[in-house]
């Protein structure tokens, strides 16, 4: 488990195909009927009483079984019987109210539907002046949201552009978390945000079209696809933490802005970019990436990310009109670097007048790029690189193949070996299986005698 509780994502690229995923959990569902003659769905194994569902999340949570802790459940079709405790049968209909409903340390548990209408505004600063944008879901407390399923094509949040200019008046973001609250399981899409200065909040209201949050929150296996940002981040924006996410063709708009197509700040452990597209930073915009996986992303300037902390990240088939189509400044740590364009020609790394380390990291070729410190310059030699590049890839098989020059060739820094959330590969491998770890975002290296089992 990571996060509030996320499940690792075992995932593989192959020719022609976007994602194959096999989860580590799932949950069958089953339909029961109500005293009206209607039926609801709910998860087999959540069908539970208020006192068994307590003890299911302090154990997920690790709380003091005497704490005090509620779950609030949520069907479209439910009965909406506040404050939506006594299990499926008294489900809130919209994930706001039993939000609304739930306290600090709380769980809402969320059956499978697409919720897509209501909203808030003055989520941020509500103090103050407060933020104007209106925002599908708030969670406004520190509590775990998370899908009953566990399968985000199944539970969706869904905002809305602004039917004219997509960013504007008419938007409303994905949303909005407070400071060490959790989401889990979801798909967050069509969230947009406010132009510029929009709104009472000036560039927060156009900052995160997908999700934003405060620091200490955490967003677990979600897929963060088709949002839109004016100013910077439209999948994510804020002090968030991502793990096992997969942020699909989202957008930011705003060539006066930071940027970042899916991702602005933050962190993200195991997280896959892919067909992102900005102004600045196809896919991110500074923020702390460990064993990610950014393909096929595009922007006007820098293709992949800006000023970012990448570690044991593969950054391969991004592509940008100017200046770089992979990487720019920031840090490269394990790191792979291949075959990324600026127009028609390789143009991986551009300094552009920042500081860049590079340390330990494969960078394919360096004709932009003359100081590195003990890196190498090979093909990298993946089990299959794909097609196209920027918003035309095919994405292909970012494993090593056998002979790769990149495996066993990392440095082991202190998060390779400490147990937390950066030792695990984008397959949810351990990082170091051989003498060291592997460059780039799959560990390939298998055990002595044994053999690399790839989940399709």
């Amino acid at each position: 488990m990571t996060g509030c509780g996320g499940a690792i994502i075992k995932t593989v690229f192959t020719s022609g195909e976007r994602l194959k995923e096999s989860r580590s959990r799932g949950a069958s569902m089953m339909k029961t009927k109500r005293a009206d003659g209607n039926s609801f769905t709910g998860a087999r194994g959540q069908w539970v009483g208020l006192a068994l569902a307590g003890l299911l999340i302090l154990g997920g949570l690790g709380l003091d079984s005497q704490a005090a802790i509620d779950t609030h459940f949520v069907a479209t079709n439910g009965l909406h019987q506040t404050p939506f405790t006594n299990g499926w049968a008294s489900a809130a209909t919209n994930i706001q109210a039993a939000i609304d409903a739930a306290t600090d340390g709380d769980t809402v548990l969320v059956s499978n539907g697409v919720y897509n209408s209501g909203w808030t505004t003055n989520v941020e600063n509500p103090a103050g002046l407060g933020s104007a944008l209106p925002t599908r879901v708030n969670i406004s407390k520190a509590i775990t949201v998370r899908s009953a399923s566990g399968n985000p094509a199944t539970t969706i949040i869904k905002g809305a552009w602004d039917p004219v200019t997509t960013n504007g008046l008419g938007a409303v973001r994905g949303v909005f978390m407070a400071a060490n609250s959790c989401l889990i399981g979801f798909t967050v899409t069509n969230g947009a945000t406010y132009t510029n200065h929009m709104g009472n909040y000036g560039y927060c209201d156009g900052d995160g079209g997908g999700v934003r949050g405060a620091s200490g929150s955490s967003v677990s296996n979600c897929v963060i696809t088709g949002n839109a940002a004016d100013r910077n981040g439209g999948g994510g924006a804020g002090s968030i933490t991502f793990y096992d996410c997969r942020f699909i063709n989202n957008v930011q708009v705003d060539a006066a802005a930071e940027g970042g197509g899916a991702m602005y700040a933050g962190t993200s452990y195991r997280c896959i970019f892919i067909g992102n597209r900005a102004a600045v930073c196809g896919a991110a915009c500074g923020g702390t990436h460990y064993n990610g996986l950014f393909i096929g992303n595009y922007a006007q300037y820098y293709g992949a990310e800006d000023s970012s902390a990448m570690h044991n990240c593969t950054v391969t088939r991004n592509a940008a009109a100017g200046r770089s189509g992979g990487v720019s400044r920031g840090s490269l740590d394990n790191c792979i670097v291949q075959a990324n364009y600026v127009g028609a020609s390789v143009g991986n790394f551009a300094y552009m007048g920042g500081t860049a380390y590079v340390t330990n990291s494969c960078i394919s070729p360096t004709s932009d790029l003359t100081t590195v410190s003990g890196s190498i310059t090979n093909d990298p030699k993946f089990v299959d690189n794909g097609t196209g590049y920027g918003l035309t890839l095919v994405p292909g098989d970012y494993h090593l193949a056998k002979g790769s020059p990149c495996i066993d060739k990392g440095l082991i820094f202190s998060w390779v070996t400490n147990g937390a959330s950066a030792s695990r590969d984008l397959a949810g491998n351990p990082r170091l299986r051989g003498l060291y770890p592997d460059m780039g975002a799959y560990e390939s290296a298998p055990p002595p005698g044994g053999s690399l089992l790839m989940l399709h």
